[in-house]
């Protein structure tokens, strides 16, 4: 089952302008196969037809060769995982982050924990008063962050929000994440700029009555744990195409496109609104804070029925909201860590 919902199609023009070049060459060189192989080498000959069908052929909305490679890559990832019952996180973040660290630092006068990755280092704000709702709105208007062109290494916010079965109010978290460049290869250089942006942020956000604070070490592996439904009971960890499992809990992720034309804060309501639609199970919702940036969902239940409904009844709503939706089959994995704080690409 494939869930779907496009808000506008793509005209013409559009699809034609995006063909990767790569496509095009692998197009004219099936013709020069088939026709060179053509009543002389017939193997020639049906290696161009294979590479055109591959190429060209569409299935489901998708290319074929996109589909193909998915599932090649779904097949050479380690799809099944025993996490062990006392360090459960830290191997969860391992198979999902290779490479990652956590560890204790101090970050604007206070001990917080921080995730040091090949690509970045980045530490977990959480709202330490109400409101979460306003944080989340604060968060998407883009006004927390310095300007991209200030000196110092490119520094990211990613918002998570998450809401339990029939629970009202969603919880909401704050991922700042200082990327490693030539200039800032380090930890010691990206833990600077990222104490300086967690007291920017945390003094703009006072400003506003908000108030937030890092998450510590052991909190941070806690909040892991509790959003990716793992734990005492879940340590079984199983991946196919269509799901990603831990013990009981089937889970799936979704991408959400289109919300470029609600620009900054006027695009949580279109997330609210898809997370509330789907009360019977767990929902998790990340984006970057950033313009048009994609978010990713990620729903969890005790069936796969309920999966699959929650699923469909989304697909029923994104027309009218506007986005589109894509059911993330073969890169459930990789939506997992999207949807975390630590985030990832669901690609």
């Amino acid at each position: 089952m494939t869930a779907t919902a496009t808000a506008t199609p793509a005209t013409p023009s559009t699809e034609q302008a995006q063909l990767p070049v790569l496509r095009i060459v692998c197009w004219q060189l099936s013709l020069v196969l088939v026709v060179t192989g053509l009543g002389t080498v017939w193997p020639v000959a049906a290696a161009g037809v294979v590479l055109l069908a591959a190429s060209a052929a569409r299935f489901r909305g998708e290319w074929l060769s996109t589909v193909a490679a998915r599932l090649v890559r779904l097949s050479v990832r380690r799809r099944a995982r025993d996490l062990p019952a006392q360090s459960g996180a830290l191997a969860l973040l391992e198979s999902l982050a290779p490479g990652s660290r956590v560890r204790t630092a101090e970050l604007a006068g206070t001990e917080a924990a921080v995730l040091s990755r090949p690509e970045e280092l980045l530490t977990v704000l959480g709202p330490a008063g109400a409101n979460p709702a306003e944080l989340a709105r604060t968060a998407l208007t883009g006004s927390l962050l310095p300007e991209p062109a200030a000196p110092g290494p490119a520094l990211r916010l990613r918002l998570v929000l998450h809401r339990g079965p029939r629970q009202q109010e969603p919880k909401v978290w704050l991922a700042v994440r200082a990327e490693r460049e030539p200039a800032f290869p380090g930890d010691e250089d990206l833990g600077v700029a990222l104490g300086n942006t967690v007291r920017r942020v945390s003094r703009r956000l006072r400003a506003l009555r908000l108030t937030v604070a890092p998450l510590t070490e052991q909190e941070l592996l806690a909040t892991i744990t509790a959003l990716s439904h793992t734990g005492p009971g879940r340590e079984a960890l199983r991946e196919n195409r269509r799901f990603w499992r831990a013990g009981p809990v089937t889970q799936a992720g979704i991408r959400v496109t289109g919300l470029a034309a609600r620009p900054g804060r006027e695009g949580l309501p279109v997330l609210e609104s898809l997370v509330a639609s789907v009360p019977a199970v767990a929902c998790t919702a990340a984006l970057d804070c950033a313009p048009g940036a994609p978010a990713v969902l990620r729903l969890a239940a005790t069936t796969e029925h309920a999966v699959d409904a929650a699923v469909d009844q989304l697909a029923r709503m994104a027309p009218a909201l506007g986005v589109a939706l894509e059911r993330l089959d073969g890169r459930h994995a990789p939506a997992l860590a999207a949807t975390l704080p630590i985030g990832g690409s669901s690609a």
